[in-house]
């Protein structure tokens, strides 16, 4: 699609066609694409917003980083602002002081979850491990779980101590859902805590924590 159709899509009444200018840009490079892709972010269409945010991911420049971290601080929508988080997570570590603040202020479980999923490929350990042991005071069942999944990425760490303390204390949940996590996530640590515990998950009550953790031994 030409630019002058892109124009055209974009300045459309219909959110279904702004949305495929939007992708439209996609054959574009920044310096072009990212000044319409802004514009986008003031739609009244939460979708529209996605769209603009998960695009600025992308088409990447400065002013666009600055409008995302408005939009992951201010937007009313949780799936923009979780969108935003994916768009910030691809500019690198510079995003990951904005994670961390909105982490603590943001109770929605979508966000919090796409920062925890965003993490990892940050490589900044410390921050990670806090955000792990954050989410256990404040946050849901779910977006806990998600976070103990992260800390296998901790294994060659400086932090992995503190990486299988969790997971051992984990393992003696009363949720099964959350041993499940707890012996997945031991698989990864040589340590002798670690061993230990996965040696009294093979025994667990529940026949799903037993499965996962006889699969790490074969």
């Amino acid at each position: 699609m030409d630019l002058e159709n892109i124009h055209q899509q974009l300045a459309s009444e219909d959110p279904q066609d702004r949305m495929r200018g939007i992708t439209a840009l996609r054959q574009y490079d920044a310096t072009v694409a990212a000044p319409l892709l802004l514009e986008q972010l003031e739609a009244p269409e939460p979708m529209v917003r996605s769209f603009a945010a998960m695009g600025l991911g992308y088409k990447q420049s400065p002013v666009a980083f600055e409008q995302l971290v408005e939009v992951l601080q201010h937007d009313a929508d949780s799936n923009v602002r979780s969108e935003a988080v994916g768009a910030l997570a691809k500019y690198g570590p510079d995003a990951v002081p904005y994670f961390m603040t909105q982490f603590e202020q943001d109770q929605h479980w979508l966000v919090q979850m796409s920062i925890l999923l965003a993490m990892p490929e940050l490589e900044h350990p410390v921050e990670l491990l806090h955000l792990i042991q954050r989410s256990r005071e404040l946050s849901e069942l779910t977006v806990q779980n998600t976070a103990f999944e992260q800390l296998p990425v901790l294994a060659q760490t400086p932090q992995a101590k503190d990486a299988v303390a969790l997971l051992v204390e984990l393992a003696q949940a009363k949720e099964w859902r959350s041993r499940r996590v707890a012996a997945l996530g031991l698989r990864a640590f040589t340590e002798p805590a670690a061993q230990a515990a996965l040696q009294t998950l093979k025994t667990d009550s529940d026949h799903r924590v037993v499965a996962a953790t006889l699969e790490g031994m074969l």
